[in-house]
């Protein structure tokens, strides 16, 4: 179906433009309720035309509504029901309609005379709300006759129990009546007031209007309720959310249609994911013999027949429709067309006609013809029928007969006598034999032909078989000979060589003859060409839906004709694919196999599935790792996760927050991976804490000590002991001996809930000492300028002014000319302390001998200065010279080599130090003198010469090189340089400063001329050369040079193109190159009246009847247009255009001519154009390539009926497109 249809209107009206047999009638009132006017669908009033009026009803009510249409054609009554609800022509209460639609046509051309429809509100929990089946139903409220045969409560029929009941109803609830006269009715109620209700029925409930096919909306009393519905009336509701899901509040409604290739037949409003089922009119609804059926958004096969689609096991089934050839699906959305999708569905088992003699060709008039052919079905005929139709349908002469038997000879039956062949007048007729089963299905078979005055006119001989000129898929195409005909098979002969419609891969015999004219009969029919038409290339397939998925496995769902690959691999007629990873992503694809008649489909859209994780065994039970009173840590295994019971899983090992000496039970599993699942837990592992234990203890501290005692400071709860020994709850030790050290720990004692801490810290103590005596005042035995050596005194030790006491009676490190105090003591043993100082002895150290100093540095020299590095209490001397503290030397003479020392003078505590080596320093040059700016002699392009100078050298760069010579080579061409001069350095004197500059430019440099200029590409008048950095162009002969390689033309023909290097900064410009020759011819067309596309490469907006001459005169390059045909034959100026005219190029660029309305290529808008738009309409696949683009008349895009209006009038007005 075309996505351009805007809206159900649009539906209407294509209907309506295609068949113009089909009528639009005129609206009529839906809304009245006074007069009971409703929908009346009586004769002459069709589908098309009561599309608004349903939807206004249907959409946009506060009830949702459950709507059937049916229609009928030849003999056929196609039924529409849906979820839930079995509605079919043999249905018993359908038959209360009281008329059965009755018709008059043949063949599957015509259509329906008389279209009924019925109205019924949708409730997903019923099977049958037409046949009064409530089941799974709420019932409001029910009222009866006394003494009905029902079970359960119910009232008396009465009105004011009637009034009670329906007081209780609300819009949309069903009305279930049932009477001992008149049978069952149901209707949908509306509205109730004190006196009556407003309900919605198929038929009116007065007497006189059954039979009337019409959806009513009547107002009725209780009184007439109570005396028409005698038996029992029953007010039932669904639950809300049944309509919402049904219907989806009105916003997205689906029209389900069968259609055939004439048109459509039935149509069905329902809500979301409904669909039709399809079922043999004969076999009843509940059996579909042979049938397809149609699930909830998927479409399966069942029964004896062979269905186009895979099954789908998980969808239900929902409602049927009888005898149709195909099922068309629409989405609408508040009654506007969204999207369609159509399905061709297999049917039951059809009559065939074999073994036919028919007439054909010309039959000279009077003259009869016998019939043969025999007709079978395996499920038993009903009807035969032999027509003779004229030439515009007409109904000329008939036989119908009846048959109870599966087959019937039609040369021994009614039809071959009754059928007078020889009674018809001349002129050209079509012979039919139609054949309807018990099932309800249908075949025909047609045959043309012509009854002609016997003549005397010349017959020529029957010509050779027709030669294919080309072929497609569904196209035959043979070479036209003028004054010739043509036909395939048995049908009518044409004039047109071209024949479409035709089945792929399909054999097809042609012939030609030599057509009749005004002096010669036709020919006899040509030996036949037999021709096999292409296969045909099906469309791609729909994604792939998962059927199941394993750690493993993908299953999709199986689609009958398709094939199955994953990503990277094969196609595949299985849709299962093992051997997959786990959680893994992959991507499926389906088509349509290639089969006898068509080539593999395009791949579909991928599918994604990602495989399920793999599961994994349950590990060994966890083993402890170390266990405290408050925590417990497990061994740790990769991979695994860890819960206490009770608790959540944890990757980590280590549980805290336990409590001393208690049981815990502990758990282990391997946690799940990008790939694998959590395994089963293992088996507990039991662990019981130990108990708690104390903190550390204090630190000791010492209370007090004597010669034979220590007392420790006491803590409440502490023990403490000496040694190894024994703990004790006291913290004094006595019995000690005099300076003798000791070791004392404690710690917290042990209780009924916890542990004994750790001992802490272990204290020396040492007991008390005697005092000593005080020794006599020391003497000194030596002195030097660093020491000091006393007279040593068995026992004592000394020391200096405040310093540590020592046992040696030598003093070193000590300040020479410096004055100490010196004391002594007799130093403490292990029975005595100490004695006390002695008094003083005062000793002065002697000076220090003076360092030798290093050789002296330079700091600086001048032409008559020498300056060294000073040091602090050094002084200097010039060779041969006296001792001084500067170093400074002055008035020496230039250029002189002088040798220096140094040394350390004396100072207070020290002698002068001795001389130091040798150093030896010379003054410098004296400064040079100032050259004269230089004077230029001559410059050019790479040198530049200056006047010579004696003693002067010269510079180029600024003075960072100098030369002596006068002339400067290697220059840049066309640069600016400055040249300096001074005076070179002597053997007494150094250079001297820089003179003022000279400015000096050099002239540009000649280059050679380049070679000729290298042709890259030619596009129309564009003309692109190698381009060459530094190049420049000309095509005017070198009036005008050009920097851009890329030159376009103002004209077309032969161009002479040079270069030549252009003019540089440090260069001239070059002579010219040699000539370049190239010719310049068009390679895209233009035009100011012709519509040019040049990504398609199609010419539009030409109308059929135009001249070749005319066409090309359109065009501004019409002088190098060469006009061909599709195979390379040349046009006459005179020959009129056509559809797939190529337009050719010298380049061979070629455009393809598209002219509005000729499909079929041969230069005119004519019938066999008007059929093949039709054909693409209703297909969507007749057309391609040019003759799709010529089938778009009004050029928007899309080729609908607004472009088969315009052909047809084109035709029948001889107008111009």
């Amino acid at each position: 179906m075309k996505k351009g249809w805007k809206s159900v209107w649009a539906i209407a009206l294509v209907c309506c433009l295609l068949m113009p047999s089909w009528p639009l009638a005129a609206a009529a009132d839906t809304d009245a309720v006074e007069g009971k006017k409703g929908l009346d669908f009586s004769a002459n009033t069709y589908i098309a035309g009561k599309f608004q009026q349903l939807f206004d009803l249907l959409v946009y009510s506060d009830t949702p509504y459950f709507t059937v249409f049916g229609s009928s054609s030849c003999g056929n009554t196609a039924c529409v029901s849906c979820e839930l609800t079995e509605v079919s022509k043999n249905h018993p209460t359908l038959k209360e309609l009281g008329v059965e639609p009755t018709f008059k046509a043949y063949g599957s051309s015509a259509f329906a005379r008389y279209v009924y429809a019925l109205i019924f509100e949708l409730q997903l929990s019923t099977v049958n709300i037409f046949g009064n089946d409530t089941a799974g139903l709420q019932r409001i409220g029910r009222a009866a006759s006394k003494g009905t045969a029902i079970s359960g409560s119910y009232d008396d029929l009465t009105v004011e129990n009637l009034r009670a009941i329906f007081q209780k109803g609300e819009p949309g609830d069903f009305i279930q009546t049932r009477s001992l006269s008149g049978g069952n009715h149901a209707m949908i109620l509306l509205k109730a007031t004190e006196e009556s209700v407003f309900v919605l029925h198929s038929l009116d409930y007065q007497a006189s209007d059954l039979g009337l096919n019409r959806v009513v909306l009547s107002e009725i009393s209780y009184e007439t309720m109570v005396s028409k519905w005698n038996q029992v009336i029953t007010l039932f509701r669904a639950e809300q959310d049944a309509y919402e899901a049904a219907l989806g509040k009105g916003e997205n409604l689906h029209l389900t249609c069968t259609y055939t290739d004439e048109g459509q037949n039935a149509c069905v409003v329902c809500g979301k994911e409904v669909s039709p089922k399809v079922s043999s009119e004969g076999a009843g609804v509940y059996k579909a013999t042979g049938n397809a059926v149609t699930y909830k958004g998927y479409y399966r096969s069942t029964g004896t027949g062979t269905g186009s689609y895979a099954e789908d096991t998980y969808a239900e089934a929902i409602g049927s429709v009888v005898n149709s050839t195909g099922v068309r699906f629409y989405l609408l959305r508040n009654g506007e067309y969204i999207s369609s999708e159509d399905f061709t569905v297999d049917t039951a088992q059809t009559p065939s006609i074999t073994a036919v003699s028919y007439p054909s060709g010309d039959l000279d008039r009077g003259l009869p013809f016998n019939l043969t052919g025999t007709v079978y079905i395996a499920d038993g005929l009903a009807e035969v029928a032999g027509l003779i139709l004229s030439e515009d349908g007409a109904i000329v002469q008939e036989k119908r007969i009846n048959v109870t038997d599966r087959s019937v000879y039609i040369g021994d039956c009614d039809i071959n006598s009754n059928l007078r062949f020889a009674q018809l007048p001349v002129g050209a007729y079509t012979y039919m034999l139609t054949a309807k089963g018990k099932n309800g299905r249908m075949s025909s078979f047609t045959s043309n032909f012509n009854i002609v005055n016997p003549s005397e006119k010349p017959t020529p001989d029957a010509p050779s078989a027709p030669q294919l000129s080309s072929k497609s898929d569904t196209a035959v195409t043979l070479e036209q000979k003028s004054g010739y005909e043509y036909r395939v098979g048995s049908g009518r002969w044409q004039t047109s060589p071209v024949f479409t419609g035709l089945s792929p891969a399909t054999t097809y015999v042609f012939y030609q003859r030599i057509a009749a004219t005004a002096s010669s009969n036709a020919s006899p029919a040509s030996a036949g060409l037999s021709v096999t038409t292409e296969k045909s290339t099906p469309q791609a397939a729909p994604q792939p839906v998962l059927k199941s998925v394993s750690d493993s496995t993908v299953t999709l769902q199986t689609v009958a004709g398709c094939e199955y690959r994953m990503k990277g691999g094969s196609w595949q007629s299985s849709p299962e694919f093992t051997g997959l990873s786990p959680a893994t992503s992959y991507t499926f694809y389906q088509r349509y196999a290639a089969t006898s008649q068509s080539y593999a489909g395009a791949s579909s859209g991928g599918l994604i599935v990602v495989t399920s994780k793999k599961a994994t065994d349950a590990p060994e039970a966890p083993e402890a790792q170390e266990v405290y009173a408050d925590c417990v840590v497990l061994k740790a295994v990769s991979g695994y996760e860890y819960r206490m019971e009770g608790g959540s899983w944890q990757s980590g090992v280590t549980f805290t927050g336990l409590s001393p000496a208690t049981t815990y039970v502990f758990y282990q599993r391997r946690a799940a991976t990008s790939t694998t699942l959590p395994s089963a837990e293992s088996a507990g592992c039991r662990i019981t804490t130990p108990k708690r234990s104390v903190s550390d203890p204090a630190a000791l501290v010492v209370r007090s000590k004597t010669s034979s005692s220590v007392t420790l400071v006491e803590i409440e709860g502490y023990e403490y002991r000496m040694g190894n020994g024994s703990w004790q709850t006291s913290p004094v030790f006595t019995g000690l001996s005099p300076a003798t050290t000791y070791v004392f720990s404690q710690r917290i004692r042990e209780t009924s809930d916890s542990l004994p801490s750790a001992e802490s810290v272990r204290l020396q103590v040492t007991t008390e000492k005697n005092a000593g005596k005080t020794a006599p005042k020391p003497t000194v035995a030596a002195v030097t300028s660093t020491s000091v050596t006393l007279n040593a005194v068995s026992g004592c030790e000394y020391r200096v002014g405040n310093g540590a006491w020592q046992t040696s009676p030598l003093f070193e490190g000590l300040s020479p000319a410096t004055s100490y105090v010196f004391y002594q003591r007799y130093a403490e043993t292990s029975s005595a302390f100490a004695g006390g100082s002695s008094a003083g002895t005062s000793v002065t150290t002697d000076k220090k001998s003076g360092k030798t100093a290093p050789a002296p540095t330079l700091k600086s020299a001048s032409a008559d200065t020498v300056i060294l590095n000073a040091y602090t209490g050094m002084e200097y001397r010039r060779a041969g010279g006296t001792w001084q503290s500067s170093a400074t030397f002055m008035g020496l003479s230039p250029n002189t080599a002088y040798t220096f020392y140094q040394r350390y003078a004396e100072t207070a505590d020290s002698y002068a130090g001795a001389e130091s080596p040798a150093f030896t320093a010379a003054t410098s040059k004296q400064a040079g003198g100032t050259a004269a700016k230089p004077e230029l002699v001559s410059v050019s392009d790479t040198t530049a010469t200056v006047k010579a100078v004696s003693g002067v050298e010269f510079s180029i760069d600024g003075g960072s090189t100098w030369q002596t010579s006068e002339t400067f080579s290697g220059l840049i061409s066309n640069t600016a340089y400055e040249i300096i001069a001074r005076c070179a350095e002597t053997a007494t004197s150094f250079a001297g400063s820089a003179s003022a500059p000279l400015s000096v430019r050099t002239d540009r440099s000649q280059v050679s001329a380049p070679s000729k200029p290298v042709l890259v590409s030619i596009k129309d008048k564009t003309v692109t050369l190698q381009a060459v950095e530094g190049m420049e162009y000309s095509v005017d002969g070198g009036g005008t040079w050009l920097k851009s390689p890329v030159i376009t033309v103002y004209t077309y023909g032969t161009k002479q193109f040079i270069c030549r290097w252009a003019q540089t900064d440090r260069t001239y410009a070059s002579p010219a190159s040699d000539w370049l020759i190239v010719e310049v011819n068009p390679t895209r067309l233009t035009s100011q009246t012709l519509k040019i596309d040049e990504n398609t490469r199609t010419i539009g907006g030409v109308s059929a009847g135009v001249s070749c001459a005319k066409l090309l005169s359109l065009f501004e390059e019409k002088e190098f247009i060469t006009p061909v045909t599709a195979d390379g034959k040349s046009y006459e100026a005179g020959s009129p255009v056509s559809t797939g005219m190529i337009l050719r190029l010298p380049g061979g660029e070629e455009y393809t001519l598209l002219v509005k309305g000729d499909t079929n290529g041969d230069g005119s808008v004519d019938i066999f154009d008007l059929a093949q738009i039709r054909n693409q309409i209703l297909s969507g696949e007749a057309l391609t390539g040019a003759a799709l683009a010529a089938a778009d008349v009004n050029e928007d895009g899309n080729v609908d009926i607004f472009d088969y209006h315009a052909v047809r009038r084109s035709i029948l007005d001889g107008t111009t497109l």
